[in-house]
């Protein structure tokens, strides 16, 4: 088996012959249902990506209004999610069925309620439509991390992240791709083959742009609107790097949320299933800030937003010109507004990204190597440095403790500002590989290794003249620009030049503020 890459548009088993046949059955089945799916509801529509385009809030308001209904809403998704998984090969599991009787089910209660405000507070994500990445359990369904081995057997319980986004009015409907035992900061393995960007270049169709990972799978069915929310998981820019390929918002809680669980391997699972440092953290992907919040909201309690801007200490190291002008720029807009923003100062990134590998492979990989089986091992993954040694040892004793306490100092109580990504948003596939060895996530996996919660904010509201003239054009750079764009998948319109994201931190604790600010920073107009 390899990891093939399937045309768009075809229906076809990237390994026909695994070495597993319960594997090949599961995938085929799975190929048959998007295939049920497409015949009976066709083609998406202009009212699908209409409604694509609305927060939950929106959403709820129509339906609330009766201009739209549920099960409208969910037969729009499901030819959406069809149409993500044509384009990018995005599914594991499409259990689109189970939504349409969930949808039906909430219309009834919605079309017998008198009062459908009171209705709302029982389900406060009445509306949402979420899609779950594939190391995330779900009962009845496989955690296969991309392995034959664990293509077939069907888990007996569900994560309670799931489980409370049901509770609290949400429809699952789709599972989807994640790398090979979730060790790579891309998206492929070798039961699922390739997943592909939904992000497309006008100047050279030939030119392929990488969808990241480890949740490669939700941001493509979210980037197309199949889902409104992706559930991702985060070890090192999981949910906060894909989410900028995107141009969505990525949110990392902390690695124990206050209102719900999130414990190995009751809720989710890994290729490294001893490893808790880094902290593998839950996350949320969507196309707009205001449905992570709601969701967040709905999952820990909401709190009243703070009135008074933070200090945030700003830091540009390890972005692109690009970035770095970008960040000045915000930096700039912020103090316009009377925030108080502070260079951070400079950090090493080796020193971080050395701590990062020594705590994630202290274990070694006997867990993994299991998993693995006879599937063969792909490329370019924290495995190929070890060759799979099933040793442990240990990381340098004081390290990461140094590094932690050096940066705890610095920051205090105080938010950051930094890179999301090093170019800041979608990039080609051949720069991708190009720029990893240049710190390019790194202050991602900073995050981890502090656990702290952190969200990836798409600044779309830069005016023409201030994108343009963002652009780097020096030699160094330039060849690594994605050049123009095609339109979005859900708003259409002309060739346009990428969303830039950058991260946004806070201390444990914070992450309500730290989403409330989000917010305004993504509403700011550069």
């Amino acid at each position: 088996m390899s990891t093939a890459k399937l045309p768009r548009g075809e229906f076809r088993n990237p390994h026909p012959d695994p070495n597993t046949p319960a594997a090949g059955k599961v995938v085929e089945a799975l190929l048959s249902t998007v295939q049920d799916a497409h015949r009976r509801f066709a083609d998406p529509t202009p009212d699908d990506y209409a409604l694509a385009r609305l927060s939950l809030d929106e959403l709820q308001t129509r339906l609330i209004e009766r201009t739209l209904t549920m099960p409208h809403l969910v037969e729009a998704r499901i030819r959406l999610t069809v149409r993500a998984s044509l384009a990018t090969h995005c599914l594991t599991a499409f259990p689109y069925t189970d939504a349409l009787e969930h949808a039906q089910r909430y219309q009834q209660l919605l079309d017998t309620s008198s009062t459908p405000s009171t209705l709302l507070e029982q389900y406060p994500l009445f509306g949402l439509v979420f899609s779950v990445k594939d190391c995330i359990h779900v009962q009845g369904f496989a955690t296969t991390l991309g392995c034959s081995s664990r293509a077939a057997p069907v888990e007996p319980h569900t994560a309670e992240i799931v489980h409370k986004l049901r509770t609290l009015g949400g429809i699952m409907i789709a599972k989807t791709t994640a790398p090979q035992l979730m060790m790579h900061n891309t998206t492929h393995s070798p039961l699922w083959g390739t997943t592909r960007s939904p992000i497309s270049s006008t100047e050279a169709e030939e030119d392929e742009f990488q969808v990241g990972g480890s949740s490669g799978g939700e941001a493509c069915i979210v980037k197309m609107g199949g889902s409104q929310l992706g559930v991702g998981t985060d070890m090192g820019g999981s949910v906060r790097q894909p989410a900028c390929l995107a141009e969505l918002v990525g949110f990392k809680f902390v690695a124990t949320p206050a209102g719900f669980r999130w414990h190995l391997p009751e809720d989710f699972m890994t290729g490294l299933p001893h490893t808790t440092v880094p902290a593998t953290a839950p996350g949320l992907l969507a196309r707009d800030m205001s449905t992570v919040r709601r969701a967040v909201d709905a999952l820990e309690g909401s709190q009243a937003s703070p009135a008074a801007w933070p200090r945030i200490l700003h830091t540009s190291q390890y972005g692109s010109p690009e970035v770095s002008a970008l960040i000045a720029h915000l930096v700039g807009a912020l103090g316009d507004e009377g925030v108080q923003c502070d260079e951070l100062g400079e950090v090493d990134a080796r020193e971080w990204e050395t701590a990062w590998m020594e705590h994630a492979t202290q274990h070694g990989f006997a867990a993994a190597r299991q998993m693995l089986a006879t599937d063969p091992l792909i490329a370019r993954t924290m495995f190929d440095e070890s060759r799979l040694s099933g040793s442990s040892w240990p990381p340098h004793p004081t390290r990461l403790a140094e590094l932690k306490q050096s940066l705890h100092a610095r920051v205090g109580t105080d938010m950051l500002l930094t890179p999301t990504y090093i170019l800041g948003g979608p990039v080609r596939s051949a720069a991708f590989a190009q720029l990893d060895s240049r710190h390019a996530e790194v202050w991602c996996q900073i995050m981890n290794l502090l656990d702290w919660p952190a969200v990836s904010i798409p600044l779309s509201n830069l005016r023409r003249h201030t994108r343009t003239a963002l652009i780097h054009r020096d030699d160094e750079w330039s060849h690594f620009s994605p050049g123009m764009l095609a339109p979005d998948p859900i708003e259409g319109g002309e060739a346009r030049l990428p969303v830039l994201s950058i991260q946004l931190v806070a201390p444990p604790g914070q992450h309500q503020a730290l989403l409330d600010f989000a917010q305004r920073i993504a509403q700011i107009e550069l």
